[in-house]
């Protein structure tokens, strides 16, 4: 995975241990079952509803700070707004 910190993201540790660890932990299939319906359930409505990364600001911070509104900067923009 490019660009990430860790080996393995977080979620998938939690994947793991949620659908594959009940096998060890739970002995009712029906109980699994809902065990994997609800973390279905749950990352679904993380992934739908959960916090939103302003991605445009992570990126120009990283660059090296702000971009200048200069005269040119403003006038560019004007132009390719026309279009």
């Amino acid at each position: 995975m490019i660009g990430q910190r860790r080996l393995v993201p977080w979620w998938s540790w939690i994947g793991l241990i949620t659908l594959y660890g009940t096998v060890f932990v739970v002995p009712h299939d029906a109980t699994r079952g809902l065990i994997g319906l609800a973390f279905v359930a749950v990352s679904t409505a993380y992934v739908l509803f959960g916090p939103v990364r302003d991605r445009r600001r992570r990126r120009s911070l990283s660059r090296g700070g702000r971009v200048s509104a200069s005269p040119a900067n403003v006038a560019g923009r004007e132009s390719c707004e026309k279009y």
